[in-house]
């Protein structure tokens, strides 16, 4: 199958509109998880059984669309892409690590392209260092499950280590498929599912970012915790259909830095509407990462302009994305909450309406960079690792047991310490090999500032310091965007020729 065609498939307008109708049932089932809905809801549970039937005919409806994207592999492909913004799904019983809807579209691409599979043989034969470093991943978490198990019995950690495992598997499969796939056609689908999911993203946000603007707390619109606005923010801070706040925000420098690299290196080849989407996701952005309130959010939007001002390939773009990234770090640089902020500068000239002094207090001043609470947490995970058993020090104490609050084990709130208490030091440096391996040809092309794909080297080492940014504050490594970012790494080597492509 030909690069061109696969592209143009993936492009069609039955495939973005698939995308909207996804984005429409989710944002749908979060109103109606705000409602206090769950699959373990009944129908006839009093006041919920009208909102649980509409539930059940939601995730029927998704069933449905699943199905259609199974059936041809750019179809799931594409939709793979797409998937990091679509947030989770109701929690469901016995599937604990069928949460993050790019979890369950990773299922949907095993299966769209299990006949890839078949060459098992020659992927053993290739011994793809990117391969072989997620597998030795895949076994340290493997051993470090089943001795922690046997060590001390708990059941609990049985679990949520064989939940973990079971994605690990998946994702593994996932990868194989792609080293035997033609790289520019995975690479070029998962980037335009991407992008197109971004941008109704962008505009999902744009909605949600005036309602909190301009809807009193009265009204019940906002000031509801993690369901205000649906679940699409908490309380003021916009966090979509994510998470939280910080994952929104990380997500869409992901996002402008994509779109930047699209409109640099692909402008001859944009339609007229496309490239339009695009500029409204490069201008929007800015205004939606500083509207999560996400500090490291808004250091790597800062990262991402300096970046792209510096570099040749990308600099007239980042030009253009400057007066807006500008005046939103200027109105909402010092505030948690963008609707304070504005209310804060409209204070100076509108003060019989909004209190100044008073919104002055909500500014973060000094406590932009504290570390807070997440930093007593830390303080108190690193000397527990330091005391643990040699054993548990090299193969950690179980995969998953780290990222609960509720857990016996610690809990750092940082991605990296998180993995040694899980896997331990072994587990650690597999998983940095991981990354390596698969950003090796990025790194490698930044460095070179070689001419073929440095934009897109660019969006690369944008995404992976804004992560990694991210990765000190949370335990973000299965998050579906995560993943995303992961796979389109893997399949860099079809980068350089997709600027043959259109979008």
């Amino acid at each position: 199958m030909g690069d061109h065609r696969v592209v143009e498939h993936g492009s069609g307008a039955d495939s973005l509109l698939v995308l909207c109708g996804l984005f429409a049932v989710f944002v749908a089932l979060g109103v109606l998880r705000s409602r206090g809905w769950s699959l373990t809801s009944t129908v006839g549970e009093g006041v919920f059984g009208g909102v649980a039937l509409v539930g059940y005919v939601l995730l029927l409806a998704l069933g449905a669309l699943f199905v259609w994207a199974v059936q041809a592999p750019e179809r799931a492909t594409y939709l793979l892409g797409g998937s990091a913004a679509l947030g989770v799904f109701p929690a469901i019983p016995k599937l604990p690590f069928l949460q993050d809807v790019t979890h369950a579209l990773l299922v949907l691409f095993v299966v769209a392209n299990w006949r890839s599979l078949r060459a098992w043989r020659e992927i053993r034969m290739q011994l793809d260092a990117r391969l072989v470093s997620c597998l030795v991943f895949l076994l340290v978490a493997v051993v470090s499950v089943v001795v922690n198990f046997l060590q001390r019995g708990d059941v609990w950690q049985l679990k949520v280590g064989l939940s973990g495992l079971l994605l690990l598997g998946i994702f593994f499969l996932v990868l194989c498929i792609m080293v035997v796939s033609p790289a520019p056609t995975v690479f070029n689908q998962l980037r335009k599912g991407f992008l197109d999911s971004a941008q109704i993203a962008a505009a999902s946000g744009c909605v949600a970012l005036v309602l909190l603007l301009v809807a009193p707390y009265s009204t019940g619109l906002a000031g509801d915790g993690q369901d205000t606005l649906g679940g699409l923010a908490y309380f003021d801070r916009l966090k979509l259909m994510f998470d939280g706040p910080g994952i929104a925000a990380i997500y869409f420098v992901c996002a402008m830095s994509f779109a930047v690299h699209a409109l640099s290196e692909h402008s001859s080849a944009i339609r007229n509407s496309a490239r339009a989407r695009l500029l409204f996701l490069v201008h929007a952005s800015p205004w939606l990462i500083v509207a999560t309130g996400s500090r490291v959010g808004k250091i790597a939007l800062v990262v991402l302009i300096l970046t792209g001002l510096s570099w040749k390939s990308v600099r007239s773009v980042s030009l253009i994305a400057l007066p807006t990234t500008f005046a939103a770090l200027l109105i909402a640089l010092d505030f948690q909450s963008l609707p304070s902020a504005v209310k804060f500068h409209l204070g100076y000239v509108f003060p019989e309406f909004f209190d100044a002094s008073t919104l002055e207090k909500l500014r973060l001043g000094d406590r932009f960079l504290a570390l807070e609470e997440r930093g007593d947490l830390l303080y108190q995970a690193i000397p527990a690792v330091g005391e643990a058993p040699l054993l548990n020090q090299v193969i950690g104490m179980g995969y998953g047991v780290s990222g609960y609050s509720s857990s016996l084990y610690p809990s750092p709130h940082n991605q990296f310490i998180g993995l040694i208490v899980q896997v331990g030091v072994l587990g650690f440096a597999s998983y940095f090999l991981f990354w390596l391996t698969c950003s090796w040809r990025v790194l490698s092309s930044a460095w070179r500032f070689s001419s073929s794909g440095v934009g897109a080297s660019w969006a690369f080492c944008v995404s992976l310091i804004s992560i990694f940014g991210f990765a000190v504050s949370y335990q973000a490594e299965k998050k579906g965007w995560v993943l995303l970012l992961l796979l389109m790494m893997f399949n860099w080597a079809g980068a350089s020729s997709e600027k043959s492509s259109r979008l």
